[in-house]
């Protein structure tokens, strides 16, 4: 019998469940399992439901797209069934007008107003014209969700249980809550963390010339050995946690979302924790690493977002501005329950 496990942080998990691709959804639900089995956490599905058309927003015909909603909670309904997830609640359905931000900000909303501890999303990692025309509402949800969102996409494969966690690091403000914060996942899973540093060369932004000369070499020397510094510090923390943690400081040449991913490939990790943007002009660079680790790599992706790192929730009743104002009246979003 699995002993019980102690994920402290997630109590409630919101999953953002969408009918358009059970496969998909099926990669979800196994992550959910694997991740969250023993932990007693209660998963609550909502769809988010809204015209495929700007042109569909009125009259009968707007009325025939979300006469779809009793429809697509059946067959949500009967997936999760075969997906045997434990601590299931029935599915909710959401309905909005025709808008990508309003649909993200939606979910958002009812995960705050339920008090929600993560929000689980699958992403379909669309690329070029495709993603440009249909645009990626997982991608849109990590830069505007307070709380943390765990990414699953087409290439994720999961393992029973998650037992090695990767959290890269660029060293930069955040660094210390990211990975405090890693470690809290970690020990609960009783996983093994890789902290990970790709080692950002000037070169490769600016002049080649700055490859061989002097000072730039005693420059980088110095600096690569001030973060070799602050990951074994950080090590020493998580090993006073008593979770193993392994360092890896990278001085390949390449991109670092190239060898993010490539390192936990490699790795054969269950999961990477990482944050979703930094200050200044990290916050364009990292922002952007986050986004195309979040949408190629072979595991889920948990992503937190730099409010809510710098500030930990604090549990207690949802705030009122959580429900959407125009039906302040009522107790909750408008929701339909299976």
């Amino acid at each position: 019998m699995r002993a019980h496990r102690n994920l402290s942080p997630i109590k409630r998990v919101v999953w953002g469940v969408e009918a358009t691709d059970e496969k998909l959804q099926r990669q979800t639900a196994r992550a959910l399992d694997n991740l969250l089995k023993g932990t007693g956490a209660v998963i609550e599905p909502v769809c988010v439901i809204s015209p495929p058309s700007p042109y569909l927003v009125r009259g009968r015909l707007l009325d025939l797209v979300q006469s779809e909603g009793g429809r697509v909670e059946q067959n949500l309904t009967r997936l999760l069934k075969k997906a045997k997830l434990r601590g299931v609640l029935p599915v909710k359905i959401q309905k909005t007008h025709y808008s990508s931000g309003e649909s993200v900000q939606t979910l958002v909303d009812y995960a705050k107003y339920v008090d929600a501890d993560l929000i689980a999303v699958s992403s379909h990692g669309r690329e070029g014209l495709s993603r440009m025309l249909r645009g990626s509402f997982a991608e849109s949800l990590l830069l505007v969700s307070p709380i943390p969102v765990l990414v699953v996409n087409v290439h994720s494969k999961t393992r029973k249980p998650f037992k090695h966690i990767m959290c890269p690091t660029d060293f930069g403000p955040l660094a210390q809550a990211t990975f405090d914060s890693a470690c809290e996942v970690a020990k609960g899973l009783r996983a093994k963390i890789t902290l990970y540093h790709k080692v950002d060369r000037l070169t490769q932004y600016a002049a080649p010339s700055f490859e061989g000369a002097p000072i730039y070499l005693e420059y980088l020397q110095e600096d690569v050995q001030r973060r070799r510094e602050i990951a074994k510090d950080l090590a020493v923390q998580a090993k006073r946690k008593g979770i193993r943690c392994e360092i890896i400081i990278d001085e390949s040449d390449g991109v670092a979302e190239e060898a993010i991913l490539a390192k936990a490939k490699k790795l054969k990790v269950d999961m990477i924790v990482m944050a979703s943007q930094t200050d200044g002009l990290g916050a364009f660079l990292v922002g952007s690493i986050t986004r195309q680790v979040a949408r190629h790599a072979h595991c889920p992706v948990w992503v937190l977002h730099p409010d809510v790192i710098a500030k930990p929730k604090k549990r207690g009743k949802p705030k009122a501005r959580a429900i959407p104002r125009k039906r302040q009246s009522d107790s909750r979003p408008q929701t339909s329950a299976a």
